[in-house]
């Protein structure tokens, strides 16, 4: 059975979002086409991808990171075989351990 877990929207994903969507506008505004193409662009990447990050733990012992139709999935195996234990998010990014987690999921 896999699990899926959503990825958590924190304050600076919504922070950076509404900063360049205020650069868009302001750009839109002063009539700076090619500006404000780029930033539309850049807008558009990031809420697909905030929006369709998912975590999921398969039943095989995979973690597969998939974040959004833009990028590779990413699959790590982790150790240990209580992925039965795994009810919440956070415990799921405990069966992978401390360096892992800090560095590839941002926790």
């Amino acid at each position: 059975m896999n699990r899926v877990f959503h990825a958590r929207i924190t304050w600076y994903h919504l922070l950076f979002l509404v900063l360049v969507s205020v650069c868009t506008v302001y750009l839109v505004w002063h009539k700076q086409a090619l500006g404000a193409l780029l930033f539309s662009l850049v807008l558009l990447v990031l809420i697909e991808c905030v929006i369709h990050t998912t975590y999921t733990v398969t039943a095989e012992g995979l973690l597969v990171i998939a974040k959004g139709r833009f990028y590779k999935k990413k699959n790590h195996s982790y150790r240990g075989d209580s992925f039965h234990r795994a009810q919440t998010f956070h415990d799921c990014v405990q069966l992978f351990g401390d360096s892992f987690c800090a560095h590839s999921l941002g926790v």
